[in-house]
């Protein structure tokens, strides 16, 4: 059996058939396994805090509480209530303002008590713009254990990237023109905020999740539920806490827990803002547990921004030597992403052009005007986005595509010269596209060869070749055999046969020294050699 399933072995073990009683969205805690499996454990009060004038219900019920005389603190409403704790909202009457109350739900429960106990005190320690005030930590008259916060009157994000259409989201995301990737950036920047100050001060989360991350009414982001909070190296060693469909697989080892633990988890949170989806699946927990420990990379879909996708992906790397070091540095892959937004946009718009230029030039004549006005308006626009990102792997990438597209399309066209004019743009230029211009360039040469061979073979055929040459030697000797004959007549006498001997000879002897003379205008193809016998 492998390590994995010696893991899996063992938290199969400890749930038992609770396995299905929990949600796999459910933050599990160190007392939640305890409860669902056993009554709660029985023990002395917490007796080292501070009494506060406070009564507080045995239930939800507020109406048979009546108010504590001389409290600051006045009870309202049940705001939430989950399987270890109640939120009231109670009105701090010196200040005239609204709070939350937080106590647990068992009071008999030591682990309950325990745990918001070290939640306070955390916060308390841990006071940031990004981190929820606690205003008191005490207990109430029947010394149960009290934490009164500020009240956040907003909604989580889960609710704001789940909902296009959500109040909360138009209100907040207003002034991004609707940009929700853009808004989730700016979100999770203060997200890691909160998170460097903690791990400055060597605590951990250990539940960050879109659930948790509280968006106020005037725009505010806090780091909610510190409840599983721990020291750096402390939380590696007890029970499975934690969220399982947001798991670091060292959570579930129980290796090494520290910063990279955290990063893990805001690049899970980014992984669920951009998809809607949680980064591990599953139906229980252990399966849940099971691809925690197996995760590898996600490939996104085409509207996730590369950019986004390949943070989240290096964030929820296996080993946590192979995120992003620090909540800080996560925090400059969200930030550059911000800064290359306008870069961005411009790439998808080429990106969208270049990809009909691509579909125009498998079913267009190659002189279509389509294509050349998609060529040079996809190239502008990756173009542009270089002279806003000169460094960017999106519109450089976007740009040696577009060019190799270019140089195809020439090539498509024969027009070797153009294609290696912009060939010469890329660098480096790839084998396959050389290997195309080669062949171009030599399928031209043959074509070359080839038609310069059939051009002489029409021309050694062609009786018009030479033609002028042969009718004027042909005239010529006509010529001569007029003069000659001409010259017998004036003279009126008769040839002796030595006397035509003499002028045959000398008319052969002309005439061939006149065709030595005219034998390149006489036959200068295959045709004239045939017709002189030749």
């Amino acid at each position: 059996m492998d390590d994995t399933e010696k893991t899996l072995a063992r938290w199969a073990d400890e749930f038992g058939s609770a396995n299905t009683l929990f949600d796999v969205g459910e933050t599990l805690t160190p007392h939640k396994l305890a409860a669902r499996r056993a009554p709660a454990t029985q023990g002395p009060l917490f007796g080292s805090l501070p009494a506060l004038s406070l009564r507080l219900p045995d239930g939800p019920d507020l109406g048979r509480v009546p108010p504590t005389e001389g409290s600051d603190l006045e009870l309202r409403s049940l705001l939430a209530e989950g399987g270890m704790g109640r939120l009231f909202v109670a009105e701090q009457r010196s200040l005239g303002r609204e709070v939350v109350v937080k106590t647990v739900k068992d009071a008999s429960s030591r682990e309950q008590r325990g745990a918001l106990v070290q939640e306070g005190g955390i916060m308390g320690t841990l006071e940031h713009p990004n981190i929820i005030p606690v205003h008191q930590l005490g207990t109430d008259t029947a010394g149960r254990p009290v934490l009164v916060m500020k009240r956040i009157v907003g909604v989580p994000l889960s609710s704001l990237v789940a909902d296009d259409g959500d109040a909360g989201w138009r209100r907040h995301a207003s002034g991004l023109h609707g940009d929700r990737n853009g808004f989730v950036v700016e979100v999770l920047i203060q997200v890691c905020r909160a998170l460097e100050w903690a791990h400055a001060r060597g605590f951990i989360h250990r539940d960050v999740k879109p659930e948790n991350i509280m968006i106020g009414d005037a725009g505010e982001v806090y780091l909610a539920d510190w409840g599983i909070a721990c020291r750096a190296h402390e939380g590696a060693d007890g029970p499975l806490v934690g969220t399982p469909s947001f798991l670091a697989p060292e959570m579930v080892t129980q290796a090494y827990l520290g910063p990279e633990t955290d990063v893990f988890l805001l690049g899970a949170t980014l992984h669920a803002a951009l998809t809607l989806t949680p980064r591990h699946m599953g139906d229980d927990v252990l399966t849940a547990v099971r691809n925690a420990l197996q995760c590898g990379p996600v490939v996104y879909p085409p509207e996730v921004p590369g950019e986004l996708g390949e943070l989240a992906n290096r964030a929820t790397a296996r080993s946590p030597q192979d995120r992003p070091r620090s909540a800080a540095e996560f925090r400059a892959g969200l930030s550059s992403y911000l800064a290359h937004r306008g870069a961005n946009q411009l790439c998808a718009e080429a990106e969208a052009k270049l990809a009909e230029l691509e579909t125009v030039r498998q079913g267009s004549h190659l002189a279509d005007v389509r294509i050349a006005r998609l060529g040079a308006e996809a190239r502008f626009g990756f173009e542009a986005a270089l002279r806003q990102w000169p460094e960017g792997s999106r519109p450089l990438a976007g740009r040696a595509r577009c060019i190799e597209t270019l140089v195809h399309i020439e090539l498509d066209r024969r027009n070797v010269e153009a294609a290696e004019a912009l060939a010469g743009e890329l660098e480096p230029i790839s084998d396959a596209l050389a290997a195309r211009i080669q062949e171009v360039r030599a399928s031209l040469v043959r074509e070359s060869e080839e038609a310069a061979a059939l051009r002489e073979a029409v021309r050694e055929g062609d009786a018009r070749v030479g033609a002028r040459g042969r009718a004027m030697f042909a005239a010529l000797l006509l010529v001569i055999a007029v003069a000659v004959s001409t010259l017998v007549l004036v003279t009126d006498t008769v040839p002796t046969p030595g006397t035509l001997l003499v002028i045959g000879s000398v008319m052969i002897g002309f005439s061939f020294v006149t065709f030595l003379l005219m034998r390149r205008p006489l036959l200068p193809n295959r045709f004239g050699f045939n017709v002189a016998g030749v």
